[in-house]
């Protein structure tokens, strides 16, 4: 009998495998698809990413500079045609920006709702990605402010994390990194389970099609009865995740070996090829990147909305309960 984890992440990677369409949409949806878990784990790694530091700086070198301000001030007042084209060109920027946030969110969106289809039906039709934008449009907004309170969450946990740091900047003091560690391994469960809940939040809205209101309360429920199970799949995606950018890396590093010797070969014939070459072989590592970023992010969101649904249209039992149960009856 296969287990819990060996039948969701195989019956994943034939959803993926067979789909190349959500390759595709993976791309679209790496900005809001990342690993919880590496983000955590690289701001805890990163104690020089101070919250605080980050945005005084911020506010200081960008559009909300005192100095700055004033500028813009004194050219609405001087050349107000060149102002209001600045303001434009802004707007506009911010525009562009929430049209890739929505974007992004709609393609998460998109593989979550592919992949419960085919985990729900015995023999899936294929489903059409602008059947899923027309069906998942009106629930967009929930789940924009769903993924948003998660990263809004995690930087709010790090930024306690590194108060210490930030209140005793300049001095020697060898407690403040105990209290770092200290608070890092209290907050770190709790930026954890939210994460898991706020995932199964949004996949009750979008795969039961729920309100946001039973949403929150079935999310919680069902991560309270599979507090385990959660912990050791995000273990699980976390290490496939690692291994995944590193296949990914290697790939590209082997392919460039040939792209190299051709490129070296090549430029003894054509000076034209000297200067082309290199754009092009770099063109090919980013789309290759590119492609398999996409494929692993696709590949991690299908595994999360496969184990949902197995969890509550199956159930499911950890590994480590399994296992105690084992011993336990061994000893019996």
């Amino acid at each position: 009998m296969q287990s819990l984890y060996g039948s969701v992440l195989k019956q994943s990677w034939q959803t993926i495998w067979r789909r190349p369409y959500l390759w595709f949409v993976g791309i679209l949806a790496i900005l809001f698809a990342g690993s919880i878990e590496i983000e955590l784990l690289e701001n805890f790694l990163n104690q020089d990413r101070n919250n605080f530091m980050g945005v005084k700086e911020f506010l200081a070198g960008g559009l909300f500079n005192p100095d700055i301000l004033g500028r813009l001030k004194d050219l609405f007042a001087s050349d107000a045609s060149s102002a209001s084209w600045a303001l434009a060109f802004v707007l506009l920027f911010l525009l562009v920006l929430l049209i890739i946030l929505f974007v992004s969110v709609m393609a998460h969106m998109v593989i979550i709702d592919h992949s419960a289809q085919v985990k729900r039906s015995s023999n899936p039709a294929q489903p059409k990605v602008w059947a899923s934008v027309a069906k998942l449009r009106h629930k967009l907004l929930p789940v924009v402010s769903l993924n948003l309170a998660i990263k809004v969450f995690i930087f709010i946990v790090f930024t306690l994390v590194t108060l210490p740091i930030f209140l005793t900047r300049g001095q020697d003091l060898s407690w403040v990194n105990y209290l770092y560690l200290l608070l890092f391994v209290i907050l770190l469960p709790v930026a954890i389970i939210f994460s898991f809940v706020v995932k199964y939040i949004i996949s009750y809205v979008i795969v039961y099609g729920q309100s946001l209101r039973l949403a929150i309360k079935n999310g919680w429920r069902l991560f309270a009865e599979n507090w385990l199970v959660s912990i050791e799949m995000s273990f699980m995606l976390f290490l496939l995740h690692v291994l995944g950018s590193l296949i990914i890396i290697f790939v590209v590093r082997i392919i460039a070996i040939p792209l190299s010797v051709i490129m070296v070969a090549g430029s003894t014939y054509s000076y034209w090829f000297v200067i082309i070459s290199p754009i092009l072989f770099n063109l090919i590592g980013i789309l290759l990147y590119t492609i398999g970023g996409g494929f692993l992010v696709s590949y991690l969101i299908t595994a999360w909305t496969t184990l949902f649904v197995r969890l509550n249209e199956e159930g499911g039992t950890s590994k480590i309960a399994r296992t105690v149960a084992k011993l336990t009856n061994s000893n019996n």
